[in-house]
């Protein structure tokens, strides 16, 4: 069953009375989908703070976290047990985040807009296919949140 009224929340967020709104949420029914959508549609910026799944729906521009959260959110609408992961580096932009998704019992994971659907057996493994990651960086550790924590 899918929430898609103003009283339902998801870490707090609670689903806005915006129809526009709540026609996306109910049309992006897969995470690969939901992935197109931000690939298309939001633009990767540096922005303080974490946007709510509607803040980066209105302003189209977000980062990791935002991304992440995005996904989260709608693909746990429809059902999908997701999972946020906060990867950390040893030098630079010291941390990274993802979404986790769970399909057909496996773990398949978004990096910002991207969409990798690698049917791992665990999370440990969707943080190593991240690697090794374009800019050299080292893994120092990552962690695990479920669909209530970490935002």
């Amino acid at each position: 069953m899918v929430l898609l009224t103003g009283c339902g929340t998801f870490n707090g967020f609670v689903m806005p009375d915006d129809s526009e709104f709540i026609a996306i949420v109910e049309s992006l029914t897969t995470p690969k989908e939901i992935c197109q959508y931000m690939k298309d549609n939001f633009t990767y910026e540096t922005v303080p703070g974490l946007s709510t799944p509607y803040e980066l729906f209105l302003m189209k521009v977000g980062n990791c976290n935002d991304f992440a959260y995005f996904g989260r959110y709608i693909a746990h609408q429809h059902g999908y047990e997701t999972y946020w992961v906060r990867i950390f580096f040893t030098i630079g932009i010291t941390t990274h985040v993802m979404g986790i998704y769970v399909e057909d019992g496996k773990y398949n994971y978004s990096s910002n807009t991207n969409y990798y659907p690698i049917q791992a057996d665990s999370f440990e493994d969707c943080v190593l296919d991240y690697f090794p990651c374009p800019s050299g960086k080292e893994l120092l550790k990552y962690d695990v949140y479920d669909y209530k924590e970490g935002d």
